[in-house]
């Protein structure tokens, strides 16, 4: 195996590196190509041992390498063409951060898994502090199983719009990115993107308090405004999800259970959209909806539990009234947080509500069974329940 910071001795990227001056019409630019992927092997190869602000100290060389080699290929000169050198002196002072050298991962005849998997599987590998080896390895076995640069590079640039990123993170993605399209094709491309898969790997997590902005940035597409006061109205508030979910998919296996979660949301989309509701969460087999008419929600209610007893599935609901805070596609409050207690005490098949929804409802030709009086978990007071027949 060779050492960190040493090419072959015929590769073509050492074309220029012994005769700079002339002899090759591109010596320069070759020059800058040999010296970026040196300076990205000393990322490649940095041992986890080392201090961790030394991560930095092998950046600055490279990301210094693929200033001077962009320079040269933009406007090459023999005055830029010393930059060259003054990196080369770099990486040879930076020695010390391969003793000892990270193992550079290589091909091997181990079975390549599906690549898709393998792809999805690095942003998950981020989510973990300091997989700094087993981040390098994945790119490593993408590229080498026939991955494609293209989805890998998309890949690490979503992973690092995630994170609260520095400007020494963009700097290690940005030269990374511009050696491997420079290194295409060759066998030495692969090493630039492990190097900026390991750099970014001992970067993260971070707090990703970076989400915020994008949420911020998304309520103003969508034309929201950012500091007006919630609107407050009146609604009643269905709570519904399926009984025994859990012992229903461990029985039926989880491609069944699939099949029978999207036919019932099917059919709760069905009845919301027939009594004019309006879906605002679905979260598993839990749906959140509201109201602007009390006795639509729970003749809605009554629906949905008669129509997804077709499909061997049984419901419970609960429904409170009230006035609740509405801001773009959040409802929140009091009334929200009771309807849930609500459908927690429901049983089996039944729809239950509080005794506003019933006075509310004074007159209709809906009937009610008393449940008598409850405690509501985390909520003051005594409440009187009463269910909806079917």
């Amino acid at each position: 195996m060779r050492r960190a910071g040493r090419l072959p001795p015929r590769s073509p990227f050492c074309w220029g590196l012994a005769d700079p001056g002339g002899g090759h019409p591109a010596a320069g630019v070759l020059s800058g190509i040999a010296q970026g992927l040196l300076d990205a092997l000393r990322i490649a190869r940095f041992h986890t041992s080392n201090e961790f602000s030394d991560w930095d100290t092998a950046l600055h060389t490279f990301t210094f390498a693929n200033a001077v080699h962009q320079g040269l290929r933009r406007a090459p000169s023999a005055e830029l063409l010393r930059g060259v050198f003054d990196a080369a002196i770099s990486v040879y002072l930076d020695r010390f951060l391969n003793v000892p050298p990270a193992h550079l991962p290589e091909p091997d005849d181990e079975p390549i898994e599906e690549l898709d998997a393998l792809l999805a599987a690095l942003p998950r590998l981020l989510d973990r502090q300091q997989q700094v080896n087993e981040a390098g390895s994945l790119v490593a076995r993408y590229l080498n199983g026939g991955g494609d640069p293209e989805r890998l590079m998309a890949t690490l640039g979503g992973t690092l719009l995630r994170e609260d990123r520095n400007f020494h993170t963009i700097q290690a993605i940005e030269a990374a990115f511009h050696q491997f399209n420079l290194l295409r094709g060759t066998p030495e491309s692969s090493h630039v993107l492990v190097a900026a898969a390991r750099y970014l790997a001992a970067h993260a997590p971070t707090m990703r308090a970076e989400g915020q902005t994008y949420q911020i940035a998304h309520r103003l597409h969508r034309g929201e405004r950012l500091y007006a006061e919630p609107e407050r109205v009146l609604a009643t508030v269905l709570f519904i999800d399926v009984v025994g979910s859990t012992a229903r998919a461990a029985e039926v296996g989880d491609q069944r259970w699939a099949e029978l979660l999207r036919s019932y949301r099917a059919v709760v989309r069905a009845e919301l959209a027939r009594y004019q509701g309006r879906e605002i969460e679905a979260a598993g087999d839990a749906v959140l909806a509201i109201f602007d008419g009390t006795a639509r929600a729970i003749r809605c209610a009554r629906a949905i539990t008669n129509g997804v007893r077709r499909l061997g599935i049984e419901t419970r609901a609960g429904l409170h009234a009230g006035e609740v805070e509405v801001e773009g596609d959040r409802v929140s409050g009091i009334v929200v947080h009771i309807a849930a207690r609500v459908m927690a005490q429901a049983k089996p098949g039944t729809v239950c509500v509080t005794s506003t929804v019933k006075d509310l409802v004074a007159g209709s030709a809906i009937v009610f069974d008393d449940w008598g009086v409850h405690m509501l978990k985390g909520v003051p007071g005594e409440w009187r329940l009463f269910a909806v027949p079917g």
